[in-house]
């Protein structure tokens, strides 16, 4: 999710997931893409969630506030 709305992969947005660990990767990173961004997986033994937000400086990006839950 990005800012409450999901996040679908496709076109620059590409989510992969290996040996545990998920990724979102956005090619050709621009302004808009700057936000607070949330990962939300669950089974039947529960649910956990990661957020980050993306800060874009310039032509460089940040990512700051981690948080897992």
């Amino acid at each position: 999710m990005k800012d409450g709305r999901v996040v679908n992969p496709g076109g620059r947005y590409h989510m992969t997931s290996l040996n545990g660990t998920c990724e979102l990767n956005i090619d050709n990173v621009t302004p808009q893409d700057a936000g607070v961004y949330t990962c939300i997986i669950s089974n039947s033994q529960g649910k956990s969630s990661s957020t980050a937000a993306l800060k874009i400086e310039g032509t460089k990006m940040v990512s700051y506030l981690n948080k897992k839950s």
